[in-house]
């Protein structure tokens, strides 16, 4: 176990949060120190070691922190010159004309035009902040090598924002432990190959982008082992900002024309995890990733209506692939990118990436990730094969159905469920009946799929996302965990 500590010499943290212009980060992000880390050992060009040292330290499982409270200062807009242009050319021989020197005169400070800026400002209870690496064995080697990067660290966020950092193995008992449930906060972590990247945008003269978010609480995680799909639990959310009003029968334009935009944004070539594809243009046969729809279901004002989407990455993709999207997501300040879905005769509808704990149920990713043995269908399932028989209800026809269910439940890495209903309604309130969504685009001369919703029970709690069918990596086939039964009352 080790531990890098950073005190705040001011007494203030001055750190813009990702999310908002007029939102201090608080606590510090552990990518933010990573970043801080690099830029010290760029800045010294430090030996080799530093290097190696950095890059034992990002493959490391995220810090827990011990953070104190804290209080935010009034911000206020200050308008501060631009930066510098390029001065105008001329040629000496020749006087230069009007235009050329008002040009030239705009580049006095007096002249130059200003900008509105916001500087955030943090003030905590206590100065000292530790990143806590409770699980990692750290070398006498890479013990030399990060105490003379951290020695090299003068700011955090702000260059106003003065630190003094070092290594140590007596830090204060953590507060904030990575969660995947329960989450209280959530952080930017660092990954495997962020080094290589921050190196890459720098190189280009491009502001470093965002890393993974997740989740930290005020207790830890209890480690047990929770069977799961192959999504990977940290799901990226989209909050809905303007535009249409829709339900889920909307689901498939939705999450077709999410996957869509973001395949037309992203840089050839387009990586098979997203696209579904391999290179040379044949369907995948791997997991990728699958957007599904986040509606208001399940409470007594439940509409159905779709407040946000979801996007669920195959846990065997790396992170250092995953943060290929954040340019798409977020621009040059690592700001959050508005993305505006064309939907023809259903208007518009502009997302965003969400990254606070919202007080949306629905917005929530471990409302649709905890662990729990009772799961319902909020989208109807659709079944990957037609069935032998489809006039009336009769036993062949129910134990052909079942065994579709139990099928697409291995395909995604599930165990056999122990209990298994399904039918036409749903058991959501608010979710739309199996026949309100439109069948999946199909070709001309083949059947439509039918869709059914499902009810699952299992022996033991597994963790979402749960996305069954053939139609889970567009929105059908997803599932919420279903409330566990009350005990009754001794009579």
């Amino acid at each position: 176990m080790f531990a890098i500590g950073i005190r705040y010499l001011c007494g203030t943290s001055m750190a813009m949060h990702p999310s908002s212009r007029n939102k201090p980060e608080w606590p510090p992000h552990p990518d933010r120190l990573f970043m801080a880390l690099t830029a010290a050992h760029f800045e010294t060009e430090g030996p080799p070691t530093q290097r190696a040292a950095l890059e034992w330290l990002e493959c490391q499982p995220p810090p827990a922190m011990y953070a104190s409270e804290t209080c935010h200062r009034e911000v206020v807009t200050h308008y501060v010159p631009v930066n510098d242009t390029t001065c105008p050319k001329y040629r000496k021989d020749k006087k230069p004309s009007a235009d050329t020197l008002k040009q030239a005169l705009s580049l006095l400070p007096e002249n130059r035009g200003r900008q509105p800026r916001t500087f955030p400002v943090a003030i905590p209870h206590e100065d000292t902040v530790y990143f806590i690496w409770r699980e990692a064995e750290l070398t006498k080697e890479y013990r030399r090598a990060l105490d003379d990067i951290c020695a090299n660290v003068t700011y955090l966020g702000h260059s106003a924002s003065l630190v003094q950092a070092w290594v140590t193995d007596k830090p204060r008992s953590a507060n904030l432990y990575p969660s995947e449930t329960g989450a209280k906060e959530r952080l930017r972590v660092t990954g495997k190959g962020r080094l290589e990247r921050l190196v890459a945008q720098y190189e280009a003269g491009l502001r470093p982008t965002s890393s993974t978010w997740i989740g930290y609480a005020p207790k830890p995680e209890k480690k047990t082992a929770v069977p799961g799909t192959v999504f990977d639990r940290r799901i990226l959310v989209f909050r809905h900002e303007s535009g249409t009003r829709l339900g889920m029968e909307s689901t498939f334009r939705l999450t077709d024309g999410l996957h869509k935009l973001l395949l037309s944004r992203c840089s050839d070539p387009i990586p098979e995890w997203l696209s579904g594809h391999q290179l040379d243009g044949k369907r995948t046969d791997r997991p990728h990733a699958a957007f599904f729809p986040l509606a208001n279901v399940g409470n007594q004002y439940a509409d159905g209506r779709l407040l946000g989407l979801a996007m669920a990455i195959p846990r065997e993709t790396s992170t250092a692939s995953s943060q290929d999207l954040n340019e798409v997501l977020f621009d040059e300040l690592g700001q959050p990118q508005p993305l505006k879905l064309t939907l023809g005769r259903l208007g518009t509808w502009e997302i965003l990436v969400e990254y606070s704990r919202t007080t949306r149920y629905a917005l929530r990713p471990d409302t649709w990730t905890r662990p729990a043995t009772r799961w319902a269908s909020v989208t109807p399932m659709v079944l990957d094969r037609n069935l032998k028989t489809k006039k009336g209800r009769s036993g062949a026809m129910d134990r052909q159905i079942r065994d579709l269910v139990l099928r697409a439940c291995h395909d995604v890495g599930l165990p056999e469920p122990i209990a298994l209903e399904f039918g036409q309604s749903p058991r959501w309130t608010g979710a739309p009946h199996a026949r309100a969504l439109p069948a999946l685009p199909r070709k001309w001369n083949k059947p439509k799929y039918l869709h059914y919703h499902v009810a699952l029970e299992f022996a033991a709690p597994v963790a979402g996302p749960l996305l069954l069918g053939a139609g889970r990596y567009r929105g059908y086939g997803l599932f919420r965990p279903y409330p566990e039964p009350k005990p009754k009352e001794d009579e």
